[in-house]
């Protein structure tokens, strides 16, 4: 019993408790999250985070898209979530949800997305979305009310955007009106760039548009290539790493806040037994209201559907639990950022000019 009570676990949350007796189910929900992660495959509790797909649909067909690497017809066989469908798993879950993801596809070409937002809001939810960003300009009065809004560029400039995106001129073109719209109005946003060793060069590039931008944060992204060709992950004993290390680190008076990306180090113990938290911090809901173990990964009948009383420990969302917390990891979490959430990959503080760097960077004699 004496041992059980000074779990800093069980502190946290009986120190909360007592300072803000109001919150005391988001701590508990917070405690039972901590009892559970990486050491129970079932969960107790609602995960605060809903990823709602609301539309399969999507403009582009990029190369790493996994969905397309499974099944190239993939994001031609899907739909958009209805508004009534969406608003159902809002009040089903009222009180327990806190933050909603709009995910695709890509959200912004869902013809009611301008009614979801509001819906969201009119709930007192955090509200948050990746784009590709090719709608901006047509969405602009609905992305004020964002908390979080991720532009994923990838291709700093058309010719890179169309290796990486498969995507046109005009496309691109929309794009950087998008952002400049976002800039000039003062709607903060994050910039994301996707790195593999094959575009590490253009970090100046991207370092130049993101000053002309001026986004809240740049988000350098480990590319996952899925197993697809022509790709290479951030390994740490690759020059071309280094190289691309020792360039960005040259600079600290950055405008912008700097996310590193994660460099892999397969040999070491972190890589080997990495557990990626989101599998019990989020849920992932498909347009049709089918379950996905992740929002990479595409929803699946098999896994559940929420609007057929689906359970958060479905025997197949337990088995994914079960090999993550075993580490054996599918080549699609092999080289997911997403596994490493938890692990610090270096940050540029724009407010105190100031890089924090990870101990490992010590190995690369940077």
């Amino acid at each position: 019993m004496k041992n059980w009570l000074f779990r800093s676990s069980f502190i946290r949350l009986l120190k909360k408790t007592i300072l803000k007796p109001q919150g005391f189910r988001f701590h508990k929900k917070q405690y039972l999250f901590e009892k559970s992660l990486g050491k129970a495959p079932f969960i107790s509790y609602v995960p605060d985070v809903f990823g709602i797909q609301i539309t399969f649909r999507c403009n582009f067909r990029c190369p790493t898209c996994l969905f397309l690497l499974k099944d190239p017809q993939a994001l031609d066989k899907g739909n958009d979530m209805s508004l009534e469908k969406f608003n159902w798993i809002l009040e089903k879950f009222r009180g327990d949800i806190k933050m909603v993801g709009l995910s695709g596809g890509e959200p912004t070409l869902h013809p009611q997305f301008p009614e979801i937002v509001k819906s969201v809001k009119s709930r007192n939810l955090k509200l948050a979305m990746s784009t590709n960003g090719t709608l901006i300009t047509k969405r602009l009065n609905d992305l004020k009310y964002f908390d979080k809004i991720n532009v994923s560029l990838d291709g700093v400039d058309c010719q890179s955007f169309k290796k990486l995106r498969n995507g046109t001129e005009k496309q691109y073109n929309d794009i950087i009106e998008g952002i400049r719209l976002l800039r000039d109005t003062g709607i903060p946003f994050n910039l994301s760039f996707l790195l593999f060793e094959e575009n590490l060069s253009e970090i100046n590039k991207i370092l130049a548009f993101a000053e002309e931008m001026r986004p809240r944060l740049l988000n350098l992204h480990s590319g996952n290539p899925h197993g697809s060709g022509g790709w290479t992950p951030l390994f740490i004993n690759s020059p071309k790493v280094c190289s691309f290390l020792q360039e960005i680190l040259k600079n600290n008076n950055h405008s912008f806040s700097i996310r590193l990306p994660i460099i892999f180090d397969p040999d070491s113990k972190n890589f080997k037994e990495q557990i990626c938290p989101l599998l019990w911090s989020n849920v992932y809901i498909g347009w049709n209201g089918d379950m996905a173990y992740c929002c990479h990964l595409e929803p699946n009948p098999i896994i559940g559907n929420i609007f057929q009383d689906y359970n958060l420990n479905n025997p197949l969302m337990v088995q994914f639990r079960k090999a993550m917390m075993n580490h054996q990891y599918s080549k699609d979490c092999l080289y997911c950022q997403r596994r490493f959430v938890n692990v610090f990959p270096g940050y540029f503080d724009a407010k105190r000019k100031k890089w924090k760097l990870p101990s490992f960077y010590n190995k690369l004699k940077l």
